[in-house]
């Protein structure tokens, strides 16, 4: 894998009056959009942020906006990357990464498409035309709820069996005159990720539960946010109510690499 070059756009607000050699109007589709000096060049391109959501790719060669690709207020970008062109390939394919809040996307400097980046068994990243897709069969999610404000200020995981764990959990994590959920624990149980002290989230998500035969393995993500004026800080929490089941819950966070890297998923507990 190759990275060239590193920028985190906070924000572009120049004036269109403000004189910066190269700035000009260019065209995106049926659009004009103002550019200045490029965030990026290599591999025979300039690469613009327009300030109104469009990233302009310039073709060197051609004296011509190569394509243009709409990205998130706020994005980052990340440069130029590149992968094996597909899991058995020896090939590279070269992709521009632009991140949101620490989640990457990649786009096809070669197409201006959209692609995806999965990895092998053995750690070795490629170019996938699909979203990554967790391994084993779909469990039926019956409900998933989340919190920023729990009691509990240390990380801990639980799978949850009995109405007594329950409420004995419950009443560590709130505050007394919080009713608790009520559960049928003879055909469902909770899993139940207690994260601690976090900055910058406002809670959980449950991505996916799959099951395999040996476990079953609960994928989630903090929702991250940006703090206005300053850190938010909480203490997350997340629940997660599933059907009844012996094995073991294997339960992985979506963890940040490095930038413009694809995040993995790191195995936080294991509850029985």
């Amino acid at each position: 894998m190759r990275k060239t070059g590193v920028l985190c756009l906070i924000c572009l607000t120049a004036a269109l009056s403000s004189g910066v050699a190269h700035a000009e109007w260019v065209q995106c589709g049926v659009q004009k959009v103002w550019v200045q000096e490029p965030n990026f060049h290599d591999y025979g391109l300039k690469v613009y942020y327009a300030g109104n959501g469009q990233l302009v790719f310039w073709d060197e060669k051609t004296e011509s906006v190569r394509f243009c690709f709409p990205v998130e207020y706020s994005s980052s970008l990340d440069g130029f990357f590149s992968f094996k062109a597909g899991k058995n390939s020896e090939e590279e394919k070269v992709v521009f990464a632009v991140s949101l809040l620490l989640r990457p996307r990649y786009i096809d400097i070669a197409t201006g498409t959209e692609v995806y980046v999965s990895m092998t068994d053995k750690g070795t990243y490629y170019i996938d035309s699909q979203p990554y897709k967790f391994p084993g069969e779909p469990v039926n999610v019956i409900k998933q709820w989340h919190s920023h404000d729990s009691l509990i200020a240390d990380p801990e995981y639980h799978k949850i069996t009995s109405s007594k764990e329950w409420e004995d959990l419950w009443r560590r994590h709130q505050s007394p005159g919080v009713p608790v959920l009520s559960v049928n624990f003879r055909n469902k149980m909770i899993v139940a990720l207690l994260c601690g002290v976090k900055i910058n989230s406002a809670g959980i998500e449950i991505v996916d539960v799959r099951e395999t035969q040996e476990e079953i393995d609960v994928y989630f993500r903090q929702l991250r946010v940006r703090a206005e004026g300053g850190v938010l800080s909480g203490k997350l929490a997340g629940f997660v109510l599933l059907p009844r089941s012996s094995k073991k819950v294997v339960i992985k966070e979506e963890t940040f690499i490095g930038k413009g890297l694809p995040l993995r998923w790191k195995t936080v507990a294991v509850v029985r």
